[in-house]
């Protein structure tokens, strides 16, 4: 935070990296070729929030028909017992030492933990990590959701009951049904037609407090060719009834508040945009592309035609009516807070969605400047492949950056670079990091642009050729995935067929320890270095400042950095 902020929270000294800090780290969570019994094709990816667990959802060849999602928890060898690997990971998310989930995170050793299977499920197209469970959309309609520490399934499958805003979805004509439930026999004639989940996300839960009940944690869908949000409650399954969670007794459930003066933010149980009267021709493979808030209160959305982004409100928070209930609509439908203008014409479409913390404030209507407030919502704009998030190679990719609070354009700019390279990009995997400075764009080959967030500068190009599969064929429109944690450390990126998922360094380290100092940028250690050096100089001169100074701290810490 110090280097962005002495930076002045502009280009691309603001997150204190070079071009060659932006590197490979050597860890590669590696499966078998197409035709081996492990083989495996990614489809996509999800890192949980604190870094320590990493799941690839997809299918396996040699296993048609059924869907697998690969778990790893990073820290642990093979050897290692399971209670050995259990009570190492408890104590890294207990938060006993801030610095113990870093350090388990930024390991170089990955245990594959579990191989889920969702038998008759044929692919898992969508997944997420919320909490200590891995949720999954898969290809036939189906939602499964396991737990993480011993893989046991813990809610959804095949034969659970779908999620009531999908229930109510009118059947289609046979020709645009999902065919991959038809072919596992999910159709059933004259009542529910399964419909992919294409995107899943987690919403980070609010902050805990000593006052406050610890919220429920969220995972939010996107259904292709519908313009509907489905919201389950990871550890039950349940959609939220948009209530709170205690009584409207005191100290029970359905009150804001109980005697104690606690009280629970409700969720809504799903969000419903307006429907498109298109020509129908991409039908399903269309789905409006979603991202949270920082504070998981408010869920970003593409429009189904792809031409706007919409926000809506799917926690309470300060929103209260008149009688003490919370604003949802009917059935805990989420409230609209903004629609931002049309952003693309005929023959552009906005695919990717991410947050970005503002890094400089803008005026307010009292001269005032509200620096460090608020976000940033950034979407691509470009010329897409038919049927994909793909944009046309050697055309222009404009990044549109909207105002979270209302949804009014902020600014509009062009890729650098991206018109010359004859490439396809997939704009779907657009990501932000850098504390609100950088984005990710993700190649068919596997390959990643880092991009600075307000100017659209190229900084520095992730790739690992040597080791990636080709993606010709019927893979070359399918995803390249992209996933990371906030503003982390690591990005992770995979393809389909890459046999392999790769973590790069794009951020420093949150803390300083002795353990992390070999992965801040290069700049930072050159000044410790010498900021060390000058400790050892003037002690040696007799000019110490005590043993209590900040010199005798960095005298116990210096010897043997570089």
């Amino acid at each position: 935070r110090a280097m962005a902020d002495g930076a002045g929270g502009e280009g691309r000294a603001s997150h204190g990296m070079d071009p060659k800090d932006f590197r490979h780290t050597g860890l590669r969570l590696e499966w078998g070729h197409a035709h081996a019994p492990d083989g495996f094709e990614v489809f996509s990816l999800a890192v949980s929030p604190d870094g320590t667990a990493v799941c690839a959802g997809g299918a396996c060849p040699a296993d048609p028909g059924c869907a697998r999602v690969w778990v790893w928890l990073l820290g642990e060898e093979d050897a290692m017992s399971e209670e050995t690997m259990t009570r190492r990971v408890d104590r890294a998310r207990s938060g006993a030492r801030a610095s113990t989930a870093a350090d388990v995170a930024a390991s170089n050793i990955a245990r594959r933990a579990h191989v889920l299977r969702a038998e008759g499920a044929v692919a898992a197209l969508s997944v997420a990590i919320a909490g200590d469970v891995v949720v999954s959309g898969m290809a036939d309609g189906s939602v499964w959701a396991w737990n993480l520490r011993d893989g046991t399934l813990r809610w959804g499958g095949r034969e659970c009951d779908p999620h009531p805003a999908l229930a109510k979805l009118p059947r289609r004509r046979r020709r645009d049904r999902n065919p991959f439930a038809a072919f596992v026999g999910r159709v059933d004639p004259g009542g529910f037609e399964p419909r992919q989940v294409r995107f899943l996300i987690a919403p980070p839960p609010p902050p805990e407090t000593c006052f406050d009940p610890p919220a429920a944690r969220l995972v939010v869908g996107s259904v292709g060719g519908h313009a509907v949000f489905p919201v389950w409650d990871a550890g039950t399954g349940e959609p939220p009834t948009g209530e709170s969670n205690h009584s409207n007794e005191p100290g029970g459930r359905g009150s804001r508040e109980d005697a104690r003066g606690w009280h629970a933010e409700p969720a809504a149980s799903y969000a419903r945009d307006d429907p498109w009267r298109g020509d129908g021709r991409d039908g399903d493979r269309i789905a409006p592309h979603v991202a949270s808030s920082r504070d998981g209160r408010v869920l970003y959305a593409t429009s189904l035609d792809a031409k706007e982004v919409r926000a809506w409100r799917i926690r309470g928070g300060d929103d209260v009516g008149t009688n003490g209930a919370f604003a949802f609509g009917d059935n805990g439908a989420a409230t609209r807070a903004w629609t931002s203008e049309r952003l693309a014409v005929r023959g552009l479409r906005l695919a990717g969605l991410t947050s970005l913390p503002r890094t400089r404030g803008r005026s307010r209507g009292d001269g005032g400047d509200t620096a460090g407030v608020g976000e940033l919502v950034a979407t691509c704009r470009a010329p897409m492949v038919d049927g994909t998030c793909y944009a046309t190679p050697d055309a222009p990719i404009k990044v549109v950056l909207i105002d979270a609070e209302d949804g009014a354009t902020v600014r509009r700019f062009e890729l650098e670079g991206v018109t010359a390279c004859n490439r396809f990009i997939d704009c779907g995997s657009l990501a932000g990091g850098g504390g609100g400075t950088l984005l990710f764009l993700a190649h068919r080959d596997g390959s990643v642009w880092i991009h600075a967030a307000r100017s659209g500068g190229q900084i520095a190009a992730l790739h690992a050729h040597s080791t990636w599969a080709g993606t010709s064929g019927h893979h070359r429109l399918l995803p390249a995935c992209v996933a990371t944690v906030g503003d982390g450390e690591f990005l992770w990126a995979a393809t389909t067929d890459g046999q392999c998922v790769h973590r790069y360094q794009v951020g420093p380290p949150r803390t300083w320890t002795r353990a992390s100092h070999g992965r801040f940028p290069a700049a930072f250690r050159r000044l410790v270095k010498e900021l060390v050096t000058s400790v050892h100089v003037r002690n040696a001169r007799g000019l110490s400042g005590g043993a209590g100074s900040a010199g005798a701290v960095l005298m116990s810490a210096g010897p043997g950095l570089r």
